[in-house]
C-alpha cells in the first residue's frame, strides 16, 4: 500500500533524529500504515515504537510515533513523535482534542477529493 506522504512534526527535531531516520520511518508506515495500535478514544490516532540504528536500542526503548491513516485517501499525517521516557499515555482531554483534530483532517481531505 503507498501512501500520498508524511507530514513531519518539530518533535523530529527535538528528537534529534536525522533525515536517513525520518525515511526509514516513512519506508516503514508506507509498506504497513496500520502498523501501530490503535488508542481507544481518539478516533484512529495510531501508536507506533520506533528506533534508528543510531540510538543502539530496540523499538520498545525507542521512541513513540503517534499518526492517523486515512485508509480512503492514502494518506498518513504523522502528529507527535516523542521519546518513550518523555510522557506518559494521553489523558481524556488529550484524546478528545485528537479526535477533533482527525475529525477535521478527515472533513479537509474529503474536500479536496471532492469533484
Amino acid at each position: 500500500m503507498s501512501s500520498n506522504g508524511i507530514d513531519s512534526p518539530s518533535d523530529w527535531q527535538t528528537l534529534r533524529l536525522d533525515d536517513e531516520a525520518l525515511v526509514t520511518l516513512q519506508l516503514a508506515m508506507i509498506s504497513d500504515p496500520q502498523a501501530g495500535r490503535v488508542v481507544e478514544g481518539t478516533g484512529g490516532l495510531r501508536k507506533l515504537r520506533f528506533a534508528p540504528a543510531s540510538w543502539k536500542t530496540g523499538k520498545s526503548g525507542g521512541a513513540r510515533i503517534c499518526y492517523v491513516y486515512f485508509e480512503e485517501f492514502s494518506v498518513i499525517y504523522l502528529l507527535r513523535a516523542y521519546a518513550k521516557n518523555e510522557r506518559d499515555d494521553l489523558d481524556e482531554s488529550e484524546k478528545d482534542a485528537i479526535r477533533k483534530l482527525i475529525l477535521k483532517i478527515n472533513g479537509d481531505l474529503a474536500k479536496k477529493t471532492m469533484p
